[in-house]
């Protein structure tokens, strides 16, 4: 509902929901430079940890898959960002960006440091969702953290993929999060038959419409454990209990009238960071002052 909510009052009730924030890795690939697939979490648990792994799978593949275009980079930084402790781009009360602020330096710190070392594709200022996920899927990339929605496209597309999830690795002394994400369902205040709407919407709220009719994680809460009770990834493992651990932990992007405009301009200063046009710092204190216009 978090996502819902502005200024306290709710405009809207959870369709289907989401978290960015799970890492898919290839397990060919970590079996290859000898890291246990099955047993994934000490090689990726935290940021440097990622680092370091990354670093081994140079020479099998391009190691990670890191996203600089389109609304799935902020999605995806957020996913990375959550993991420190931080609960939002904004302050308490909505006045004021805290992404220049450390925790945010750090996650810009990251995404420049695996760019610098070579670790992510060729020009991954222009790389979005749908690159990534082929590159994977064909074996080009060993890991890549998205959400869970990734596994259909995988088990659909690449049959014959062996693919792990993992929890989505954190800043060292941070803690298990995601991006909470998903579509929600309004009336509008244009409707010629606003009480059939609100029949239907009820409908769709029940837990009953969300375990049938969705075909992505459900926006209740006990339909989505429902629907990952017995998830399984590309390596046959049960992996529904770090999909819920992470949604259960999430934080949204911010709830706000004018985050388009955050985002266009978040989008900018990271690219700007990714080609190598500013420093960490550079880019979130800009992104940050653009925000501050906008609130």
């Amino acid at each position: 509902m978090q996502t819902n909510r502005w200024k306290g009052e709710t405009y809207g009730v959870p369709y289907s929901g989401g978290a960015w924030g799970l890492l898919y890795y290839n397990a060919d690939h970590f079996e290859e430079v000898g890291l246990d697939s099955e047993n994934p979490l000490d090689a990726v648990k935290t940021w440097p940890d990622f680092m370091d792994t990354a670093r081994q799978l140079k020479d099998v593949a391009t190691p990670v898959g890191m996203l600089g275009t389109t609304e799935a980079l902020p999605a995806q930084w957020s996913g990375f960002y959550f993991t420190s402790g931080a609960e939002s781009w904004l302050n308490g009360d909505k006045t004021k960006s805290i992404l220049d602020q450390d925790k945010g330096v750090a996650t810009a710190k990251l995404y420049k440091d695996l760019v610098d070392e070579g670790l992510t594709p060729k020009g991954t200022a222009n790389t979005n969702g749908s690159d990534v996920a082929e590159l994977m899927g064909s074996g080009e990339i060993s890991m890549y953290q998205v959400g869970s929605w990734q596994a259909a496209y995988f088990d659909q597309n690449y049959p014959d993929f062996n693919y792990g999830i993992t929890y989505c690795p954190r800043m060292k002394g941070g803690r298990s999060s995601a991006m909470a994400g998903g579509w929600n369902q309004v009336i509008n205040k244009q409707s010629e038959n606003k009480e059939g709407a609100r029949k239907l919407l009820a409908h769709l709220s029940s837990k009953e419409a969300h375990t049938s009719l969705i075909p992505a994680p459900a926006g209740r809460k006990d339909a989505t454990e429902e629907f990952f009770n017995g998830f399984t990834d590309g390596l046959g493992r049960e992996v529904g209990d770090i999909v819920i651990d992470q949604y259960e932990n999430s934080a949204p992007r911010p709830v706000h009238p004018s985050y388009p405009g955050m985002s266009t301009e978040f989008q900018k200063q990271m690219q700007r960071l990714i080609i190598g046009e500013a420093t960490p710092k550079e880019a979130m204190t800009k992104t940050s002052e653009e925000i501050n216009s906008l609130l």
